[in-house]
């Protein structure tokens, strides 16, 4: 494998030769996932594919079920192809056949359950495909029943992969000590989560009344709505602090199962007109731009996209410290307040302090730009050619 892209953009990088260019087009990578939909795991798969096909790869985004708003997200240049299967169970043998057909050198897939097949179809298949399996969350935490087989079948197979990679260095301890898969088989790679044009955008206020009132402030939070998020804590912590202060907002972008249990319970604390839950946007920067605090109220994260957005915008954070990611990407608590777990009287504190020392906006875009897209693809390329 030909190292090309050195993070610098296609204007400024040199231009190979005839010969160089030839090797390095015939470098196929093939991201396997689920499917497109709106995540953290899936926006990170189509910021990579976009890059790596800037580097100057022939990329293919392969997924279970074509669907997904982040379809429309990839360029142009990258292929996506679906195996046409309804569940990622089933997925083995079509995806053998498909790697056995299309020939990649590298194969990276993303989540447990992908990682899993794509080990196994690697296998079926006998080819020669460098396999680079990515973890995103702390599996040893994992408490939700229908994960299990994926974690029990990851296990032992792990190993069979030539890379694992962990999203944070919590991860990356986590799959070492739960997977057992050797010390020189597991690479931390930050996710590729913001671009430096996005860092340096400036982003107009959403169109909603509470970014156009200067008299209140807006504490923001962005995700799925399941449990590992654990929205009840800071919709607690948020009735908390508007006893203290009247002029606070809470809103949550986002969706998903548990949408009707947060609303019952924002009903039963009589907050309503307080918090707005407009549920999935395709572009949330400028709600991140424009809010006054960002929180993070999670029991587990991986790393924590929204997170690292959002300091990208220049907002001041508070989070969790869930293992693992927050603790790295805060620094522990230099770059915003790290606070217990489940614990809405710290949360509310955090947020209280936050909102009456901002963090500078420079110091916190700084350290976004250690996440991203161009430093992760280059650091993914550094990888393909340790096994090439």
């Amino acid at each position: 494998m030909v190292r090309f892209c050195t993070g610098l953009s296609s204007q400024t990088s040199p231009r190979p030769n005839r010969f160089l260019y030839t090797i390095i087009m015939s470098s196929k990578i093939t991201l396997f996932i689920y499917n497109l939909t709106i995540g953290g795991a899936e926006r990170v798969t189509v910021n990579l594919a976009n890059q790596l096909t800037e580097c100057g790869y022939q990329v293919e985004v392969l997924v279970v079920t074509e669907d997904g708003d982040l379809i429309d997200e990839l360029v142009p240049e990258v292929e996506l192809s679906s195996l046409s299967v309804n569940e990622m169970r089933w997925s083995a043998i079509p995806l053998a056949r498909h790697l056995r057909r299309t020939r990649p050198d590298v194969l990276i897939s993303f989540m447990t359950a992908a990682n899993v097949m794509a080990i196994v179809a690697a296998r079926m298949a006998r080819i020669s495909t460098t396999v680079i399996a990515t973890e995103h969350s702390t599996k040893s935490k994992v408490r939700d029943i229908t994960q299990k087989p994926d974690l029990i079948l990851a296990k032992y197979l792990y190993r069979y992969a030539d890379h694992v990679v962990g999203v944070s260095k919590g991860v990356s301890n986590d799959i070492r000590e739960w997977a057992r898969v050797p010390d020189d088989k597991v690479v931390t790679i930050y996710n590729p989560v913001i671009s430096e044009e996005a860092i340096a955008t400036t982003y107009e206020p959403p169109s909603h009344q509470w970014f156009h009132d200067d008299s209140i402030d807006v504490v923001l939070s962005v995700g799925r709505h399941i449990r590992q998020k654990d929205y009840p804590t800071l919709i607690r912590s948020f009735a908390l602090l508007l006893e203290e202060r009247e002029n606070v907002r809470l809103m949550l972008l986002g969706g998903g199962e548990l949408t009707s249990e947060y609303e019952s319970l924002i009903a039963e604390l009589d907050i309503e007109d307080e918090v707005a839950m407009p549920g999935f946007v395709t572009q949330p920067y400028p709600y991140m731009a424009h809010a006054d605090v960002f929180a993070l109220s999670s029991r587990v994260e991986g790393l924590s996209l929204v997170l690292i957005e959002a300091m990208a915008c220049g907002t001041t954070v508070v989070s969790t410290n869930c293992p693992n990611g927050p603790s790295e990407v805060l620094v522990d608590g230099k770059y915003g307040e790290l606070v217990p777990v489940g614990d809405p009287d710290s949360l509310k504190s955090a947020l209280t302090r936050a909102l009456l020392h901002p963090t500078d906006e420079g110091l916190l875009r700084e350290r976004a730009g250690d996440f991203s897209i161009k430093k992760a693809a280059t650091e993914y390329e550094q990888l393909f050619s340790t096994t090439q």
